[in-house]
């Protein structure tokens, strides 16, 4: 689940296949050494997993700038940028307004129950029966 969560879709440039519907892929293969860690692993649809596995494509994954490199049969290399969920350390969560300088109470928020200014709840005419 970690892996569909920081890494929303396919690694493979071009491909948004949901990472949910992807193959969790080895980067390092396991059978060559390669350990089953969150900086080892990654989604990768069927096809470009097998492009991969099958030795047609290569690549390498920085977590920290959150970009695989892949290079082609050709020696070519392109590199896509992992839409994330979530928070990253290169983008965190917004920081929360600053409270009214003109309200320091707080009673500027719009659910605070002491706040004053609230509009009215509108006037609802009297419906007659009948």
């Amino acid at each position: 689940r970690h892996i569909t969560a920081t890494h929303a879709t396919c690694g493979f440039p071009g491909c948004n296949r949901p990472a949910q519907a992807c193959d969790c892929d080895h980067i390092l293969e396991h059978t060559r050494g390669g350990k089953t860690i969150l900086t080892n692993l990654g989604p990768l649809c069927r096809t470009h997993h097998n492009a991969k596995t099958h030795g047609l494509w290569t690549y390498t994954y920085d977590p920290d700038r959150g970009t695989k490199t892949w290079t082609s049969p050709l020696g070519l290399t392109h590199t896509k940028h992992l839409p994330r969920y979530g928070p990253t350390a290169d983008h965190p969560p917004p920081e929360p307004d600053p409270p009214d300088p003109d309200r320091p109470d707080g009673t500027d928020s719009p659910d605070n129950p002491d706040r004053t200014d609230s509009p009215d709840p509108p006037d609802v005419p009297d419906v007659p029966d009948g």
